[in-house]
């Protein structure tokens, strides 16, 4: 009797197994053809979403953005108008979130605002805003040859450098350096999906909430580096910004095989080591991340330079956003992001540079 108990428990266990395994198996088949819980846009594949819109209603005031915002994309899933054929002079603008400006509402980002400028100069011109969030310079070629190529443009207008910084070395690790359990969790998007939820990196309707953290100067906490410390980190960004390097010169050489010419723009924060514009507050003690402003400002000037180093090398127009903006918060709604005011600031620093270069 015990015996046919124990075999008819383990019949069901089997059966039990079974079914986790092929209801596991579906799911994954599943959240691999659509995972709505990850950020796949900014992590790993870059998607875009043509002919999206959406509203953001109630932003608070201390973000000093409007209250509301609405956001579109046209059918390649740009920032901007559909393509004409009789606009030949085209012209797409890439780069991250500070390109995108995905919390301006549409005609106020900053490609925008150049786009407006720039067609009163060439009614042929064709501008569009392919900034995508958290692009990074190991996607560039791959973004590029996908999504911009196609399309034939004169001109690519890159803002790069600051979402490199960020990252740890094992991002941008190929593949077969990795170990097993690291491939498989790669892979696998069960384990993924569990951890975004459990930490709270699943992606919520952006018409939600916000991603991006107003700064506030006068409360935010201070960090207090020593020179040293702050070499220290600096040194250690070293072999990423060697890949950065490399990645850059990829973009070039593709653009260059297909009669484009590229121009590198360097990114502009509020850190640095001085004082708001507005508020005298000390911009190079606020805390960001784990470092303070001053460090984070050094490090993007070394990201900057080798923009401008490989701009030098291939003999390809660089326009220093960096320097020509002021360290003036009225400029930036968390310290990277560009208001509406400091949009329209950057969109003028580049007509400027490239109005002669870019129209017929």
């Amino acid at each position: 009797m015990l015996e046919n108990t124990n075999f008819v428990v383990m019949k069901l266990t089997l059966k039990i197994l079974n079914w986790v395994f092929m209801i596991s198996l579906g799911t994954e088949i599943l959240l691999h053809i659509y995972n709505p819980f990850i950020r796949k846009n900014a992590i790993e594949t870059y998607e875009l979403f043509p002919n999206k819109s959406y509203t953001i209603k109630g932003i608070p005031n201390t973000i000093d953005m409007e209250n509301d915002i609405t956001i579109s994309t046209n059918s390649l899933g740009f920032r901007g108008n559909e393509p004409n054929e009789k606009q030949t002079n085209r012209i797409i603008c890439m780069g991250s979130s500070t390109t995108e400006c995905p919390y301006l509402t549409d005609g106020t980002d900053w490609p925008t605002q150049l786009f407006k400028t720039l067609e009163k100069k060439d009614e042929h011109i064709w501008l569009n805003n392919a900034g995508t969030a958290g692009l990074i310079s190991s996607k560039y070629l791959k973004f590029f040859k996908t999504n911009v190529l196609p399309l034939k443009p004169r001109f690519v207008i890159l803002m790069c450098g600051l979402d490199n910084i960020k990252l740890a070395p094992i991002e941008e690790t190929p593949i077969e350096e990795l170990t097993l359990s690291e491939r498989t969790y790669q892979f696998l998007q069960i384990p993924k999906t569990i951890s975004a939820i459990l930490f709270g990196q699943h992606i919520p309707r952006p018409q939600d909430m916000l991603y991006h953290q107003a700064l506030d100067l006068k409360t935010n906490p201070t960090l207090e580096m020593s020179d040293s410390a702050i070499l220290q980190r600096i040194a250690r960004e070293q072999p990423m910004l060697e890949l950065y390097k490399n990645n850059l010169q990829q973009l070039a050489d593709a653009c260059k095989a297909n009669q484009i010419k590229l121009i590198l723009v360097s990114q502009a924060i509020l850190f640095g080591d001085e004082k708001d514009v507005v508020t005298n507050i000390d911009l190079g003690t606020l805390k960001t991340g784990a470092i303070n402003g001053k460090a984070k400002s050094l490090l993007l000037k070394q990201y900057n330079k080798t923009s401008f180093d490989i701009a030098t090398e291939n003999k390809l127009p660089f326009i220093n956003v960096s320097a020509r903006l002021p360290k003036d918060s009225r400029f930036f709604y968390d310290g990277y992001h560009f208001t509406k005011e400091g949009a329209e600031f950057v969109s003028e620093i580049i007509y400027d540079e490239i109005k002669d270069l870019v129209t017929k």
